[in-house]
């Protein structure tokens, strides 16, 4: 449930453009790197640091290309098209 809860995340994240990310990508990493080297190198790779990963970037989506979940009648599937992920709720 956890990965479907950081997906669900990076999935509503995902309507961000590319160059406003990549600016604010550049403005986190110089702020925090300031005062915080050690932890500005290593906290990308924390889960928290992966959850706020876009999905062209989602390394989960990228090496799970389709995930699947089915609770309490319903089927929940993240499919991966391209630099794209899609999510479906189904009955």
């Amino acid at each position: 449930m956890r990965i479907i809860s950081v997906v669900l995340f990076t999935l509503a994240m995902s309507r961000v453009s590319p160059a406003a990310d990549n600016q604010a990508k550049q403005a986190r990493a110089f702020t925090c790197a300031t005062c915080h080297r050690d932890e500005a190198q290593f906290q990308p790779k924390t889960p928290m640091g992966i959850g706020l990963q876009l999905p062209p970037d989602q390394t989960i989506l990228i090496t799970h290309p389709k995930l699947t979940f089915e609770s309490r009648g319903f089927s929940y599937v993240i499919e991966r098209h391209g630099d794209q992920s899609t999510y479906t709720v189904s009955a």
